[in-house]
């Protein structure tokens, strides 16, 4: 997963590689989602 440092609104830097916001976290569930229904590890 990917984000641009100039989508200051939707995705955002807390350091050390980290990084929160709205596309962050929609990309996260989902890549939950997919990993259930796959049953793949984490």
């Amino acid at each position: 997963m990917g984000v641009r440092e100039s989508s200051g609104g939707l995705s955002f830097t807390l350091g050390d590689g980290k990084f929160a916001g709205f596309h962050v976290d929609l990309c996260e569930r989902v890549l939950a989602d997919i990993r259930n229904s796959w049953a793949c590890p984490r």
